[in-house]
């Protein structure tokens, strides 16, 4: 009896954990869950899947046959829906932004499109080349992919290709960034 009311009382809150990501558009409140997928190599201009997870950091200097295109399936449904029945919002839009030391922000080339089929966002065809700055995904509903019209949803700091210590000095140059 005492599971029985303590699971009562706190479902309400597991539910609502589910939803780290949130993001208004009129004055509604949708969660936003991100998935990585297998990532791509590009071989004549046609996108190629591949046995390696998402998401990749392409190396300073590799040359182009070798780079790895990340690949991500968002999933988009209203805070208040339990079921988390997804969800089409009509102009919404994730895009790649480096967040640059010395001001040089910067957005990427990517593809973003709706899958009517599985009612998931696609975000692919995105090459996060290592620089001296921070890798983020943001959103927006408007035409432009810029960072007045949009706001941070994710921060890409962990990468599939690299050991835990590389990746560690990845979440501090990310950090050092955000307090440049």
């Amino acid at each position: 009896m005492k599971w029985f009311l303590l699971t009562t009382l706190l479902l309400p809150f597991i539910a609502q954990a589910d939803c780290s990501n949130q993001i208004e558009v009129d004055g509604n409140l949708y969660c936003v869950e991100l998935s990585w997928l297998s990532a791509q190599s590009k071989s004549r201009g046609e996108f190629l899947d591949l046995d390696e997870p998402s998401p990749q950091l392409v190396a300073m200097r590799e040359v182009p046959q070798w780079w790895r295109y990340s690949v991500a399936a968002i999933k988009l449904w209203s805070v208040e829906d339990k079921d988390e029945e997804r969800v089409h919002l009509e102009g919404f839009r994730v895009f790649p932004y480096m967040h640059m030391q010395g001001g040089h922000h910067h957005g990427a080339a990517h593809s973003f499109e709706f899958d009517e089929d599985s009612e998931l966002y696609l975000f692919s065809g995105v090459a996060f080349r290592e620089m001296p700055g921070c890798w983020s995904l943001r959103w927006t509903a408007f035409e432009a992919d810029d960072e007045e019209q949009s706001e941070q949803l994710f921060v890409v700091d962990s990468y599939a290709n690299l050991s835990a210590a590389e990746n560690e000095r990845v979440v501090e140059l990310c950090e050092s960034v955000v307090n440049d």
